[in-house]
């Protein structure tokens, strides 16, 4: 791979693979580097954006990823991943009607992810939206039966309830 960049160092795709790799590896700080670089050539790539945010994310930035997530949205308003990760930044900033508004949008595009439901029943119980929550750990139930998480949680909100 250095030898391709050393040939090609505006070859777009190669500095994106090169930022995948370091990432996959956990090299989370030289893969924003080559993230950046490739949106330096090719602004409008939205994976780039959204490793970039992914990267921040895991370095503990939520508040740089969540702007890395709304620049990739821009450009691919219907990206789930994006939709979710920018809720769990939100979930670390303190900004939950932010994050349950993201989430909501991800529901929209998809329905059947356990994760999804499971992190948003979370939030709405923090929240104290008991009922919404437990309609959110059902939903991972019926997704996933087996779910531990779930079924602490719906028995908690239950209790409280």
């Amino acid at each position: 791979m250095d030898r391709v960049l050393s040939l090609h160092p505006e070859e777009w795709k190669a500095l994106f693979r090169k930022a995948l790799l370091l990432q996959e590896t956990g090299r989370m700080g030289e893969a924003l580097g080559f993230f950046e670089k490739t949106i330096a050539i090719k602004r409008e790539y939205y994976p780039a954006w959204s490793g970039k945010a992914l990267s921040l994310l895991k370095m503990g930035r939520p508040g740089e990823a969540a702007s890395a997530y709304k620049k990739a949205l821009e450009f691919n308003p219907g990206d789930f991943a994006c939709l979710f990760n920018l809720a769990i930044c939100y979930q670390r900033l303190g900004e939950k009607s932010e994050a349950l508004s993201c989430y909501e949008k991800a529901l929209l595009l998809k329905d059947s992810c356990p994760d999804l439901h499971l992190a948003m029943g979370t939030l709405l119980q923090r929240m104290g939206k008991i009922e919404e929550a437990i309609a959110s750990y059902n939903r991972v139930l019926e997704l996933r039966p087996c779910d531990e998480i779930a079924g602490r949680n719906l028995l908690a909100a239950g209790i409280r309830q």
